[in-house]
């Protein structure tokens, strides 16, 4: 799906999942919120609508029902998870606009019938030319390809990825996190391959899902804040960041919830918002442990703390 702002396709990245729009416009649907509607949006797949809301500081949401998501676009969500994997984003983002046409329009049927041969001759010297690539992109895109075939025998299975992940929604009692937890987890019997828990976070935020994504970042950000005591964090110098574990990250998921319920936002404005004081990025801070330790007192809540929810298959 795309969003778009005076002609600016936004496509999918840590920051569509609230943008100020005049238009948005995708496959089959199309709403123009025109003068007098909302100028933030927000797509949540599990609701199958738009959250729309006036502006951020009132975070006020109203829903616009819309039309549901295609395989492709669903499978653009996971190849954009995928990419973000042991990169900077910027990296990622300069070659987004080129991705359809390297990818055939996204295609997940087109991606299941690639071989390993195509990806090492084609699909990593594309992104090396670019100086796009990470050390682990040639595994990743392979992975991808396994992936690409399992969730077209989902589709089969279930009449569409958007009716899978609504279902595996209500398996977990529509939680978000645990959903993430079951697509990404080594254990879990409904992991799909490259994807472990952080990047299937990061594959349902950009599906609409209301989730936080445990990366480097976010792991940091919350140990520095005293909110996750994590077992395995040897040097906290400078911008090192957590061992985590998969419980553990499961617990960062919850804790960043409990935070954003707290302050009246949604999970996703708080993830990226915490994001960008990590991030290296023009528009990020990129604050090293100790800048957010001394941010505590005026950032983090005294405690925050929940209990992980059990993964049914």
């Amino acid at each position: 799906m795309r969003f778009f702002e005076g002609g600016t396709s936004w496509g999918f990245s840590r920051f569509t999942h609230v943008l100020p729009i005049s238009v948005v416009r995708a496959p089959g649907r199309e709403l123009d919120p025109g003068p007098s509607l909302p100028q933030l949006v927000w797509y949540d797949l599990s609701h199958r609508c738009f959250y729309s809301c006036g502006s951020v500081s009132n975070n006020v949401w109203t829903t616009v029902y819309l039309n549901g998501w295609s395989d492709d676009e669903v499978f653009e969500g996971l190849v954009r998870s995928i990419l973000s994997a042991n990169t900077k984003w910027a990296k990622v983002e300069r070659v987004l606009p080129e991705l359809c046409t390297l990818l055939h329009d996204l295609s997940l049927s087109w991606y299941a019938a690639l071989s390993p041969i195509d990806v090492e001759r084609t699909l990593v010297p594309w992104f090396e030319q670019r100086k796009a690539g990470s050390i682990s992109l040639n595994q990743n895109l392979q992975r991808l390809i396994e992936s690409a075939g399992q969730l077209s025998d989902i589709s089969q299975r279930h009449g569409s990825l958007e009716n899978y992940l609504v279902h595996l929604s209500q398996r977990h009692n529509g939680d978000p996190k645990v959903v993430a937890a079951a697509l990404g987890e080594v254990e879990s019997p409904a992991k799909l391959p490259g994807l472990g828990v952080a990047l299937a976070a990061e594959f349902l935020k950009n599906v609409g899902y209301d989730v936080s994504k445990p990366d480097l970042h976010i792991n940091r950000a919350v140990g520095s804040f005293g909110l996750v005591q994590f077992a395995r964090w040897p040097d906290q110098r400078g911008f090192k960041a957590p061992q985590a574990k998969e419980s553990e990250l499961r617990t960062v998921m919850q804790v960043m919830e409990t935070w954003a319920l707290k302050l009246g936002f949604r999970v996703t404005f708080l993830d990226n918002a915490v994001w960008l004081l990590c991030a290296a990025l023009k528009s990020g801070l990129h604050l090293s442990n100790s800048d957010l330790a001394a941010l505590k007192p005026q950032v983090a809540p005294n405690k925050l703390s929940g209990e992980s929810s059990e993964i049914v298959p």
